[in-house]
């Protein structure tokens, strides 16, 4: 899985190029498209996704297993 965060001004032909550098010509691959618009007064970065998942990685350890499911889910499955 491959995430990117761009920011992009719309041309006149509305189409954008999204590089994606880490697979192969023709592979299938599912894309997500989220599109924001930004506010013109504020001088916005992307969204930065790694750096939001280390502030919030946790080292769960042997505290959490696979067998565990409904303890930790609130489902049996």
């Amino acid at each position: 899985m491959e995430t990117i965060s761009l920011i992009k001004k719309i041309p006149k032909s509305k189409k954008v190029t999204i590089p994606l550098t880490r697979f192969k010509s023709g592979q299938n691959v599912e894309i997500l498209l989220f599109v924001n618009l930004l506010s013109e007064k504020r001088n916005v970065l992307p969204f930065d996704m790694e750096e939001w998942a280390k502030k919030w990685s946790f080292d769960f350890g042997d505290t959490i297993r696979s067998t565990e499911v409904e303890r930790f889910t609130g489902r049996n499955f």
